[in-house]
């Protein structure tokens, strides 16, 4: 269904889907023989966050991918255009992790996987700028389409949402949404934070280390 490197031709079908992006036309359309194979390659469940990876991998913001997805129609065959419109970043109105519904905070699946494997990381001794630069060199999307970086990470790690807690008027409490840490990890991790936090202000103070921009 798609030329190969020696330049067969394509079907007559494929042809009148083939897209007038070269981008496209490259490193989807005669890169992969299958949706099933661009997912593979993508380590992806859905289109929509293999689509979001490809984008990454070629410099482009998900909204700017998917503005010129949406303009060939092969594209759209082959994905759908829901899958290509989910990459558009959506208002965030939940953390990270969550999404919203019915009026409460639920668990959405990849998100909370995610979450999950940066707590992990950073008990398992990473420091915050090499979980940023490993999610980054994995693809891992982000909820605004841009890149990880040490503070997000840093502010997702403090957040007690992840442990079913809710901050309110400068107080934790708990009866927040379902929680996606387990707290024992949480107090584990908040140490190590504080423990980093505290060696930073320490080598700022002796000027062995610059304080932040």
């Amino acid at each position: 269904m798609r030329e190969s490197e020696q330049g067969h031709a394509l079907c007559s079908p494929c042809r009148a889907l083939q897209p007038k992006d070269p981008l496209i036309q490259e490193t989807l359309f005669l890169r992969f023989a299958s949706r099933k194979e661009f997912l593979r390659h993508y380590r992806a469940e859905d289109s929509t966050t293999a689509l979001t990876r490809w984008a990454g991998q070629h410099q482009l913001t998900p909204s700017e991918a998917a503005a010129r997805l949406l303009e060939d129609r092969g594209a759209i065959a082959l994905f759908g255009r829901q899958a290509i419109l989910g990459m558009r970043p959506r208002l965030r109105t939940a953390p990270y992790g969550y999404t919203r519904r019915d009026g409460g905070l639920v668990r959405e699946a990849g998100e909370a996987r995610t979450v999950a494997a940066f707590f992990r990381m950073y008990d398992r001794g990473m420091s915050l700028r090499q979980i940023a630069e490993a999610a980054n060199r994995q693809r891992v999307p982000t909820s605004r389409g841009g890149r990880w970086q040490a503070s997000t990470i840093r502010h997702m790690l403090r957040n007690p949402t992840y442990v079913g807690r809710q901050r309110r008027k400068g107080m934790v409490r708990e009866g927040g949404p379902p929680g996606l840490i387990d707290p024992e990890l949480f107090e584990t991790v908040q140490r190590g934070l504080t423990r980093r936090a505290k060696r930073v202000n320490e080598a700022i103070r002796e000027g062995s280390l610059a304080p932040p921009v």
